[in-house]
């Protein structure tokens, strides 16, 4: 949408003798949605935005590459990028392999984003195996309640919650970022989402394989929840129990439907995400034990008739560290994790 009315203004311009060709910031209008993109081209729903296709843009994209010489946007595809830390946006975007082959993790831990801000820091989104595996809902539409009570929540997206309440607005900072042959990795913090605690989440993507480390600390005794919405049909373990009772009585907890629950006494638990392909990937819960709730259910996505299955482990802590792994290889090729 902003393209176009900017690629319009530049070709006036243009007609009257005026060139932005050689503008330091202006071709980043154009390389900026590749990447933001999976390696699909579709890009992540972070905030008030949509699913979209570049593929749907090519039109843009190259008149770009003409306009700035710059063949890289020709193709209007994130083929070939590497990892990337974009600071002002605070995005840390970690990328594996290519092709059939390729995944990318994003984790979101800058500014808020004033009115079109989700309470979200630390939230993530996931591809692999040829599409997006862990979901962030977008805004649905202004028009709809589920809007404000489930899209502007912080329980709608992959991140934790403290006292099943919302995040505060707050920037968040990143404290390391390597990009290494064998994993790509980055550790952001947040001090305000929630007064006097603080979260920091450590991400590390290597081929099939992502570790996830989110610590809460100075939280007070409270309840801390840390969620995942993924794709695919969900299967867990079998000692969990149908759940009537609601996870929370307000800030998008009654939309978590379908609720089954329980405790294991030793992890790790693997709770497994079957694809329409058959493919399948599987979250492992490394350090659940008899002080973590396991519970599992479903959320909304894109749609409100898109029923998105999650995952939820929640401790009553003051200080705590959920440690993940996520077997990306779409066969369970990991069996064990120490």
């Amino acid at each position: 949408y902003a393209l176009q009315a900017i690629q319009h203004t530049l070709e006036a311009a243009d007609r009257a003798g005026v060139s932005f060709r050689d503008h330091p910031i202006l071709p980043t209008l154009w390389s900026g949605p590749l990447q933001l993109s999976y390696p699909n081209g579709q890009t992540p729903v972070f905030h008030d935005s949509d699913p979209i296709s570049l593929a749907h843009y090519q039109s843009i994209f190259a008149w770009g590459a003409a306009y700035f010489n710059d063949p890289a946007l020709a193709a209007g595809s994130p083929t070939g990028l590497a990892s990337t830390n974009l600071a002002r946006l605070g995005l840390a975007i970690l990328r594996r392999g290519a092709g059939e082959n390729a995944s990318c993790l994003m984790l979101d831990y800058g500014e808020h984003g004033d009115h079109h801000g989700h309470p979200d820091k630390l939230n993530i989104a996931l591809f692999a195996l040829g599409r997006e595996l862990l979901v962030d809902p977008g805004r649905l539409s202004y028009s709809l309640p589920e809007y404000e009570s489930w899209c502007r929540t912080t329980v709608a997206h992959n991140t934790v919650t403290v006292g099943s309440r919302n995040q505060r607005s707050d920037t968040g900072r990143l404290l390391f970022y390597a990009d290494t042959p064998d994993a790509a990795a980055a550790l952001a913090l947040s001090d305000g989402a929630y007064p006097g605690a603080t979260l920091r989440r450590f991400v590390v993507l290597a081929n099939d394989l992502l570790v996830d480390a989110v610590a809460v600390r100075d939280a007070f005794p409270m309840q801390i929840d840390w969620i995942v919405h993924g794709r695919g049909g969900l299967t867990g373990p079998t000692n969990l129990t149908i759940r009537l009772k609601p996870l929370g009585e307000r800030d998008g907890y009654p939309h978590l439907a379908n609720l089954q629950d329980g405790v294991c006494s030793r992890g790790p638990v693997p709770f497994t995400f079957t694809l329409d392909s058959g493919d399948l990937w599987r979250l492992w819960c490394v350090n659940a034990d008899f002080r973590t709730r396991l519970v599992s259910g479903t959320g909304i996505g894109y749609r409100l008739d898109d029923a998105v299955p999650f995952v939820l482990q929640r401790r009553m802590a003051e200080h705590t560290l959920f440690l993940n792994v996520f077997d990306l290889s779409g066969s369970g090729a990991i069996a064990q994790v120490e």
